[in-house]
């Protein structure tokens, strides 16, 4: 984790930031349909110490697909369920390709978790690795 101030401008009030950074680069596969940890959890990063903050958090892999249906990677925000439709999606991929996602979550209890999440739409297999996130207070 890191933390460095920001000076303001004419204020001369100025804001700590910290950010923090994780990555998996094992490849490892799930054919669940509900977003799950892969055999290696995460990445997750934690931001802390402090108090509620708005906190902006991207997170990146690279995945596959077997067949039809997507695959997707999503976050779990200060541990709350990964929801459909936040997160980046690779449709019937042959070949691991990039993908990324940013999120902003707002009010968010610093020393909360975010963690990476996984699943196959179709029950197919789904292949991830170079598995990403940063997150950051804003």
């Amino acid at each position: 984790m890191v933390t460095r101030w920001i000076p303001a401008g004419t204020s001369g009030v100025g804001i700590a930031e910290t950010s923090a950074q994780a990555n998996v680069v094992t490849q490892e596969t799930t054919t669940s349909t509900s977003y799950v940890d892969l055999a290696t959890a995460g990445p997750s990063v934690t931001l802390s110490p402090g108090s509620t903050q708005n906190h902006l958090i991207w997170i990146k892999c690279e995945m596959s697909t077997s067949a039809a249906g997507p695959c997707d990677v999503n976050v779990s925000i200060a541990g709350g369920a990964a929801v459909d439709g936040e997160g980046a999606k690779a449709v019937s991929a042959a070949s691991l390709i990039p993908a990324a996602q940013v999120y902003y979550a707002a009010a968010v209890v610093n020393g909360s978790t975010h963690t990476m999440k996984y699943k196959n739409d179709a029950g197919n297999t789904s292949t991830y690795r170079n598995r990403r996130i940063v997150a950051t207070t804003t």
